[in-house]
């Protein structure tokens, strides 16, 4: 709810990864596209799938099934959609297995779980009798950091 006492609606892209349901606050998405050429990383973490280019823009992409520790059944192909993200001036592209559709959810309606009261944080909403497991941008900030790429793709500042 904001100070006025009204309920925030956020608009959602719903998708699927693996038989997740997920969604992503459409405030942060930059742009969705088809699978394109991804560049290994060598020594990278299995979730960390390649290097994109975006009209000269070097992007990392992160398989979030892999993150999650889901098996990945199928192989990727060209029509795997790829959602980019942009954050922070960082954009950031996730693999993902099917784009639905655009939701709108009223904030009061999304359940915060912590687990174990670790760092482990997700959040769920229900939609038509169907959990969505929202992807919390903070996370796909930590994965950056973690792998040491937090940087790429802001072009004023110096890749780590």
């Amino acid at each position: 709810m904001n100070d006025n006492g009204k309920d925030i609606t956020i608009t959602m892209l719903s998708g699927q990864v693996i038989n997740m349901a997920v969604g992503l606050d459409i405030k942060y998405v930059y742009k969705v596209v088809s699978l394109p050429y991804l560049e290994p990383i060598p020594g990278s973490p299995d979730y960390l799938v390649g290097l994109m280019n975006l009209a000269g823009e070097t992007i990392p992409v992160i398989d979030i099934a892999l993150k999650l520790e889901m098996k990945r059944q199928q192989k990727y192909t060209l029509n795997t959609p790829i959602v980019i993200v942009e954050l922070k001036n960082t954009k950031i592209a996730m693999l993902i297995d099917t784009v639905n559709e655009i939701i709108h959810v009223n904030q009061s309606e999304i359940n915060h779980h912590d687990l174990n009261n670790t760092m482990k944080q997700f959040s769920t909403i229900i939609v038509n009798n169907a959990f969505i497991h929202i992807i919390d941008m903070s996370y796909l900030d930590f994965m950056l950091k973690e792998v040491g790429l937090y940087y790429l793709g802001d072009k004023k500042k110096e890749t780590v």
